[in-house]
């Protein structure tokens, strides 16, 4: 049996190279070789992601792309152990694709002064071993089936969420959802979460004033249904103005 070693990338820039046509489009050509870290062997076929743009090692571990500046490059490989990802505190938008597929993604860590706003279209969709995830409350827009063919099972809505895309948890087997007390998203996507397994139980919570029908879809019909608890929180939590 092949052994799982850990996957530890060591990345060594060969060019940099900056296109300055315009300053607000600074280009990157960002290069590097990919090493197993137990053996110092180069990788070969390793992701290297960025946003919906990928590309794959070389047999000799090599890679080159395109970037922009403060761009983040994710590099994944199949037959690795899970790994963390940190997302720097600076970053404002993980863009569309961006996890997708990431079969070996176990964790990803907000730091606590987060700037994260954006969380775009599939960006952790058929992400096989993330079974949590807690986005920073400065979240406002978690696009279409960000979170689609997960194994997360609770999942609780960032504090100032705007737009919730639809089919968000599409084939994601969520059980509970949380949402804070004073939110108020502005577009609740639909079938952005799904009831429909009759064995299992599930625990909702809305805003203190929340239209039951705009977070449940047909809310009569959620309501009844015995495996389902709906609850809401308490107004009280509304932050004083300073």
């Amino acid at each position: 049996m092949k052994k799982i070693s850990s996957l530890l990338f060591f990345v060594f820039i060969l060019n940099a190279s900056y296109a300055q046509m315009q300053p607000q489009a600074e280009e990157v050509r960002f290069s590097g070789i990919v090493f197993d870290s137990g053996t110092t062997r180069p990788l070969a076929n390793v992701n290297c992601r960025r946003g919906g743009m990928l590309t794959t090692t070389d047999l000799t571990g090599r890679f080159a792309m395109n970037t922009a500046a403060g761009d983040t490059i994710y590099f994944t490989h199949i037959g690795y152990r899970p790994y963390e990802v940190v997302v720097p505190d600076s970053c404002k938008i993980l863009g569309a694709f961006a996890f997708w597929e990431c079969s070996n993604l176990a964790e990803v860590e907000f730091g606590a002064n987060s700037e994260l706003l954006i969380v775009d279209d599939f960006c952790f969709s058929e992400c096989y071993a993330l079974q949590q995830i807690r986005l920073p409350d400065s979240v406002y827009l978690i696009g279409e089936a960000a979170f689609s063919y997960m194994p997360l099972h609770q999942f609780v809505f960032p504090e100032q969420i705007v737009f919730i895309g639809d089919q968000l948890f599409w084939g994601t087997p969520v059980t509970e959802l949380t949402f804070h007390a004073w939110s108020l998203p502005q577009y609740i996507g639909s079938e952005y979460f799904s009831i429909d397994d009759d064995d299992a139980e599930y625990r909702i919570t809305l805003p203190f004033d929340a239209d039951a029908d705009r977070y449940l879809g047909n809310a009569e019909y959620v309501m009844q249904k015995k495996n389902v608890t709906i609850l809401f929180c308490e107004d009280t939590d509304m932050p004083e103005d300073e």
